[in-house]
């Protein structure tokens, strides 16, 4: 009883700076999109396989099931429409209007905190229960949000989320085996979760730095494991975190 409540409380410790950097910058609604993406999709894929299941097992397969897959996975695509919407709200906001405007004079700064952060990822991923080469993969997805920052600034790095929200709207679909296609190694949903999460990591170091002077990278990180739901598409990285 007493490691547990001392695990939650670091949890809260570590997790606070990063919730307060989420919804300062505005990304509390976009975050819980995600949320909603993971756990719409961890359920379909659920039915999903309990129907191959049982076809596998020469017993009779369920319409419902099926359906309530077809069901879940239209909720997550909801979720990608919604928070694409969010993105774009934000973007326009005073907040990062005067972010994308304080960026260029702390580029330098921004990219030794950019290497920070890609410690702490490739660090989790090793700690993490992530396949080897799911975590060539997963590495990856963290350089290229970090390259679209670098290329084009804030404006990048929205831009990066955007562009894989709409991923997942086209990758959910029974033509693409709800997401389940390979990516190579990761399934296409799981790539794409990652990328939405690094595409938030990456927007919010940047408010990060200029707000509080980077102190918190690695709470951002454990706050968006916390606010995402610990379950899905990106959960292996999460155990690397220690909270």
């Amino acid at each position: 009883m007493g490691n547990c409540a001392g695990h939650t409380q670091a949890a809260s410790v570590l997790r606070r700076p990063g919730d307060d950097l989420l919804s300062r910058a505005g990304f509390d609604e976009v975050v819980a999109h995600i949320a909603g993406i993971n756990q719409a999709i961890t359920e379909s894929h659920k039915a999903l396989r309990a129907n191959e299941r049982a076809s596998a097992l020469e017993l009779q397969p369920s319409d419902a099931a099926r359906e309530a897959a077809i069901r879940d996975v239209g909720r997550a695509q909801l979720h990608a429409r919604e928070a694409r919407a969010a993105l774009k709200r934000q973007l326009g906001s005073d907040t990062w209007k005067t972010l994308k405007r304080q960026y260029q004079p702390r580029k330098a700064e921004i990219e030794s905190s950019l290497a920070e952060a890609r410690t702490y990822w490739i660090d989790a991923i090793h700690k993490g229960d992530v396949a080897p080469a799911e975590a060539a993969e997963t590495a990856q997805i963290w350089d290229q949000g970090a390259e679209a920052l670098r290329k084009r600034g804030v404006d990048g790095a929205f831009a990066f989320l955007d562009e894989h929200f709409g991923q997942l709207e086209h990758h959910l679909t029974a033509e693409q085996d709800f997401g389940r296609q390979a990516h190579s190694p990761l399934e296409w949903w799981q790539w794409l979760i990652i990328a939405v999460i690094v595409g938030v990591a990456v927007a919010v170091l940047v408010a990060c730095l200029i707000w509080a002077g980077c102190s918190w990278i690695y709470s951002i990180f454990v706050a968006l494991c916390w606010g995402t739901g610990l379950i899905g598409g990106w959960s292996g990285v999460c155990l690397g975190f220690t909270f």
